[in-house]
């Protein structure tokens, strides 16, 4: 290795190790017989090394692959730092922003498009399905005030195309009680229709019913205000010339018959 005098480090212009020596590190070497007002324009140049500085171009030859010289190991070294500062003049993100840019303007643009064609298309939608619709919107629409229980009961015979025989069975639950005349109560509360005699695959009917003048201690008010949640059963029964009885039951939380604990003719 040439890490004192090489062969081309004769007449003192190489680099030569120094383990001592001034504090002077560069030194200027007379090339032939050149002659500058400036020490740059020389064309070699005399560096001192010390142990740290050997030992640091030592790695840098290692790494570069210039284990053999220091003259070229310092050439390298000075060449690679020059194509580092070339290339990072270069930005290798010039015009990527403007890149970006414009690939986001055109989703934007094409997101717009496709918000237009659905609005327009949901708007075509509701016309449709407004028109549709007119006919039935047209209908006259059921009263939502009750109706006596009586009266209810033969509407779903009328609307089943029978008349019961045993009876008819319908869930309920407490709507309101309003005050009556004589100081009695006026009870109302929704029925859904469940069966009739053994028929329980009938079409579903359901109302808004009452019954009148009940006596405010009847179990039958406490019974509803009680199962607001679940409601109860009404086992209605036909007991001829249009009247009716019921008994009420309540219900179970598993939705089973409980105990009954009123009943009341029509």
């Amino acid at each position: 290795m040439g890490w004192s005098k090489s062969a081309s480090d004769k007449g003192g212009r190489g680099i030569e190790h120094c383990d001592g020596g001034s504090n002077e590190s560069f030194g200027e070497a007379s090339m032939g017989n050149e002659k500058s007002g400036s020490p740059w324009d020389k064309r070699g140049i005399y560096l001192r090394l010390s142990k740290r500085r050997k030992a640091r171009l030592l790695a840098i030859a290692k790494e570069l692959g210039h284990e053999d010289s220091p003259h070229r190991a310092l050439a390298a070294y000075i060449e690679d730092e020059d194509r580092d500062s070339q290339s990072n003049t270069a930005d290798p993100l010039a015009g990527l922003e403007d890149i970006i840019g414009e690939a986001i303007g055109q989703r934007f643009d094409a997101l717009a498009r496709s918000v237009a064609v659905l609005e327009r298309r949901m708007a075509e939608t509701i016309d449709e399905l407004s028109n549709a619709l007119s006919p039935l919107t047209a209908l006259p629409q059921e009263d939502d005030t009750s109706q006596p229980l009586v009266e209810w009961l033969a509407r779903v015979e009328t609307a089943a195309g029978m008349e019961a025989k045993q009876g008819i069975v319908i869930r309920a639950w407490w709507r309101a009680t309003n005050p009556c005349e004589g100081g009695t109560i006026s009870l109302e509360f929704e029925s859904k229709l469940a069966r009739i005699d053994n028929r329980d695959n009938i079409a579903s009917m359901a109302g808004l019913t009452r019954v009148d003048n009940i006596a405010p201690t009847d179990p039958l008010i406490a019974g509803f205000q009680a199962s607001t949640a679940s409601g109860l059963l009404l086992a209605c029964q036909p007991s001829g010339s249009g009247s009716w009885a019921f008994a009420a039951f309540s219900l179970n939380p598993d939705g089973s018959i409980g105990c009954q604990f009123a009943s009341r003719r029509l």
